[in-house]
C-alpha cells in the first residue's frame, strides 16, 4: 500500500533524470518536463515502450525517484538512507517530503512520504476545523502487475482508475501546479501497465485486455510440495474474507473494502496521531485510511496484490512490517488470523515468498 499527494498510491510516472543518472528532460522542456505554454511535456515514445522514462520535474524528481526499477519499483529505508549519505541534495530530498521539524527523519527512517488527503464535508480536524486537508504518512507502493488491476487505486481508493491518480502524483511530488497533457497521462499509463512481477504474469495476459472482469488461473509453475501445502494454509487462513486467489488474475487482492489489518491502530513507528471528527465520534490515528469513501471503517485500507510479494519489503502503508515473517507476527498477535504451528507458518511463508 501507498500514496503520492492528492492523488496517487498505485504509483507515479516518469524517471530518475538526475544529472548523473542518464536521464534527459523533454527538448522543449525548458530543463523541468514543462511546455512553454505552462503544460507538462508529453513523454517520449521511449516512455511508453518501457526503455526510458526520462521526464524531470522542475523540482528534480522524476517517477523512478520514488520508483526504483531495480526494487520492484518502490523504495526502502535503506535505499532512502544510502541515497541521503551519498548526497542530501539528492531528489529524494524535496521540502514537500520533510517532517515539521524541518528534517527528513521519517522519509529516511521509514521511506514515508508525505501525502495530502482531501477531507470530508463531515470529517474535520478537531485541533483545527477550518482545515480541509490532512497530511499522512505512506509508503510508494511497488508498480508491479497495475495492468491486471481493476482498481480503484490508493492505498484508500480515492481514484476510481491508473489514468485519475497520476495528476496528484506528478502536482504534488514533483511540486508543479502545471497541468497535464494527455499525452503525458497515456503514455505513463501504458508503460506502468507494462510492469510484470515475473514472466509467467506478462505472458499470460498476452491475449487479455487490461483490467479483464473475466477471473481466469495464473497458476505458479512447479510448486514445491511445502509450497503447496502452503497454498492450502493461505487459503484457510487468509483466503476466506480478506485476499483473493493469488493463483488467478486477481492476484490475491483484498475482497473488500472495511477491513483493517490493525496498521494504523498499533502505529508501531510512532507517526503523529490526528484527531479527526467524523460526525459525532473522535478518532485518534496517524492515518484514516478510507474513511472518506467509507467512513464507518476508519483505519481500514485496500489490500494491495500478492504477486511478487517477496520483492516488494518492507509490508504495510507505512512500512512497519520488515518481513513476511513480520506481517505473520501482526497477523496472530491482532487476532486476524489464528497462531499457525510452526509446520503451516513455514509452509505459508513458503508459498507468499512463491508467488
Amino acid at each position: 500500500e501507498a500514496d503520492a499527494g492528492a492523488s496517487s498510491d498505485a504509483a507515479e510516472v516518469a524517471s530518475d533524470a538526475s544529472p548523473d543518472s542518464g536521464g534527459s528532460t523533454s527538448p522543449d522542456s525548458g530543463g523541468c518536463g514543462l511546455t512553454a505554454d505552462g503544460g507538462l511535456a508529453p513523454a517520449p515514445a521511449a516512455f511508453a515502450a518501457g526503455h526510458a522514462i526520462d521526464t524531470t520535474f522542475c523540482d528534480g524528481r522524476s517517477c523512478t525517484t520514488c520508483h526504483r526499477p531495480d526494487r520492484a519499483f518502490s523504495i526502502s529505508p535503506a535505499d532512502v538512507e544510502a541515497r541521503y549519505q551519498a548526497d542530501p541534495n539528492d531528489p529524494l530530498f524535496r521540502d514537500v517530503d520533510r517532517d515539521p521539524d524541518g528534517t527528513f527523519t521519517t522519509l529516511r527512517t521509514y521511506a514515508l512520504f508525505n501525502v495530502i488527503i482531501p477531507l470530508p464535508d463531515n470529517v474535520s480536524v478537531v485541533n483545527d476545523p477550518s482545515a480541509r486537508t490532512i497530511t499522512v504518512r505512506r509508503a510508494a507502493p511497488s508498480l508491479f502487475n497495475l495492468y491486471l488491476n481493476p482498481g480503484p487505486f490508493l492505498a484508500d481508493g480515492r481514484a476510481a482508475t491508473l489514468e485519475a491518480q497520476i495528476p496528484g502524483a506528478v502536482q504534488n511530488h514533483f511540486e508543479t501546479a502545471a497541468p497535464l497533457l494527455p499525452g503525458f497521462v497515456s503514455d505513463a499509463t501504458q508503460f506502468e501497465r507494462s510492469i510484470f512481477s515475473d514472466p509467467i504474469l506478462a505472458a499470460s495476459v498476452s491475449s487479455v485486455p487490461a483490467n479483464s472482469a473475466s477471473v481466469y488461473a495464473i497458476p505458479l509453475s512447479n510448486p514445491s510440495d511445502l509450497v503447496v501445502q502452503g497454498r492450502a494454509v493461505f487459503k484457510s487462513n487468509c483466503g476466506n474474507a480478506c485476499h483473493s486467489d493469488p493463483e488467478s488474475n486477481d492476484l490475491g487482492r483484498g475482497l473488500q473494502a472495511g477491513l483493517s489489518a490493525k496498521v494504523s491502530e498499533t502505529n508501531a513507528n510512532n507517526l503523529p496521531v490526528l484527531q479527526l471528527m467524523i460526525g459525532n465520534i473522535v478518532y485518534q490515528t496517524p492515518d484514516p485510511g478510507i474513511f472518506s469513501a467509507y467512513p464507518d471503517h476508519v483505519n481500514s485500507f485496500y489490500a494491495p496484490q500478492l504477486r511478487g510479494i517477496s520483492q516488494t519489503a518492507p509490508y504495510f502503508h507505512d512500512h512497519s512490517a520488515a518481513t513476511l515473517d513480520a506481517v505473520l507476527d501482526r497477523y496472530q498477535s491482532t487476532g486476524i488470523i489464528s497462531t499457525l504451528s510452526a509446520t503451516d507458518r513455514q509452509a505459508l511463508l513458503a508459498y507468499l515468498n512463491a508467488l
